[in-house]
């Protein structure tokens, strides 16, 4: 998934010094330490962060997954509640899971801008109403909703009708009532400093039960309600869990207003979610007026689900801060590109069109690239996903660098280039987070880019687009 260099570079230095101040101020941070020091991330952050690490990747597993013990959450409360340090706990969390968690959501927020989302009328209220209410489940420190304010920034930054930015009213639902304390005030700085001021952010404490609704039916509508690795820390079958979406997109969003949720990319979790998806479209789409707009351009059938081993997720590049590289370091982590999987949904009936104006040609002939994409002589190879199924494809260079993104791609490949240190005689230029870096500005797909107004043709183990 593309994004824009300015975004990818949001959690470099100053991010890190704005982070170390918040920090400093919550007590968790001692004055004489700093984030880039090994010593103390060695001791007081890197065990904390293997065991959160360690926990997550058994609730993502096959044998966990679905059981009573997952709707409990028995080893997250418990380490929650009797971690040998609570306070070095939430600074781990703060630390590794934040920012990573924040900018997948941003690049979603960015996606929904690519495609012409808030240049739609179905948007018009980011850009005149004062003010826009955001709900995040599942908050801990404002992951998500941090990542809304950036991309959401990102987009308006970059409109050229933008006078202001809206004030947002942020309400945060969170089980632990310290990492919501955390996430209550980081969330009110750090939007501020995105030209989100006078915004206010209402924490509410509270757990959630999967088998009842998330919220009680009266509870007001949202303009935008994010989860981000939220449904991995829930039990219930997809049936369950595509009941809950749909109350919150039926009773809880505005005419127009968006849900988005960001999820692991490990295939359990993401075939989960592709079964949600499903299950949605095929029981409450309809009675709803709504329809999941992201990533899959439409309601086809999911091409993912027809084979047991197979699933799809998206994957970004950023420039980590300056101690996450550290800590890589130290774990053995690599963490240059995210790898997460997500839906966009939306009340609203229109067609697809009317709200991603940035799409052009027919859905028919609308495909969007789900794999790394290789070089194949005078041809580009990958798998392609629309109306009809998912299938490998190949397309001429010459064909994919007419194409809108490949046009994106080429301003975006320069602006690198321009970015990056320049090497003199006496020393190496430092090696850059970024692996999209590219020595000459050709165009080459990536996954989430599309290829519209093409026909496939051919064998079905291979097909050739074509317009």
């Amino acid at each position: 998934m593309r994004t824009p260099l300015k975004l990818t570079k949001s959690f470099e230095s100053h991010f890190q010094l704005q982070l170390e101040g918040f920090l400093r101020d919550q007590g968790a941070l001692p004055e004489d330490e700093s984030l880039d020091s090994k010593r103390f991330l060695s001791r007081s952050i890197i065990p904390h962060i293997r065991r959160l690490s360690d926990l997550f990747n058994r609730l993502d597993s096959p044998e966990h997954a679905h059981t009573p013990e997952a709707g409990k959450n028995v080893g997250l409360d418990q380490y929650w509640q009797k971690g040998s340090n609570p306070q070095n706990l939430r600074l781990a969390y703060m630390t590794n899971f934040m920012p990573t968690n924040a900018f997948r959501v941003a690049s979603i927020v960015q996606e929904l801008s690519r495609r012409g989302f808030f240049q739609s009328k179905a948007a018009e209220r980011f850009h005149t109403e004062d003010k826009i209410r955001v709900l995040e489940l599942g908050a801990g420190p404002g992951s998500g909703s941090c990542g809304v304010a950036l991309g959401l920034s990102s987009a308006l930054d970059s409109s050229n009708t933008q006078t202001k930015k809206p004030l947002i009213e942020w309400t945060l639902v969170e089980q632990s009532k310290s990492l919501l304390d955390w996430g209550e005030n980081w969330l009110e700085r750090y939007a501020s400093s995105l030209g989100f001021t006078q915004s206010t952010v209402k924490g509410f404490c509270k757990k959630i039960d999967p088998t009842k609704p998330f919220l009680p039916k009266e509870a007001r509508r949202f303009d935008v309600i994010v989860s981000s690795f939220f449904l991995n820390e829930l039990a219930g079958t997809p049936e369950i869990l595509a009941k809950r979406i749909n109350e919150l997109v039926t009773h809880h969003l505005t005419d127009n207003g968006i849900f988005i949720l960001c999820e692991p990319a490990l295939m359990q979790q993401s075939r989960r979610l592709l079964e949600i998806r499903q299950l949605w479209i095929e029981n409450h789409s309809k009675q709803a007026k709504s329809q999941v707009l992201l990533p899959c351009l439409g309601h086809q059938a999911c091409g993912s689900l027809t084979l047991k081993d197979d699933w799809c997720h998206e994957e970004v590049s950023w420039w980590r801060p300056p101690y996450l590289r550290i800590i890589d370091q130290l774990t053995g982590f690599d963490r240059k590109t995210l790898d997460f999987s997500y839906l966009v949904f939306i009340r609203s009936p229109n067609q697809i069109g009317e709200i991603l104006t940035g799409l052009t040609g027919t859905s028919e002939k609308r495909f969007r690239y789900i794999s790394p994409v290789k070089s194949a002589g005078p041809d580009y190879e990958g798998f392609i996903c629309g109306q009809s199924g998912k299938s490998n494809c190949r397309i001429k260079k010459s064909l994919f660098e007419t194409s809108t993104d490949a046009k994106a791609a080429t301003i975006e490949a320069a602006q690198i280039l321009e970015a990056m240190p320049k090497k003199n005689e006496t020393e190496q230029a430092p090696e850059e987070d970024a692996p999209f870096f590219k020595k000459d500005t050709r165009p080459t797909p990536e996954r989430g880019d599309l290829l519209e107004e093409v026909e496939l043709r051919g064998d079905p183990a291979c097909k050739r687009a074509s317009r």
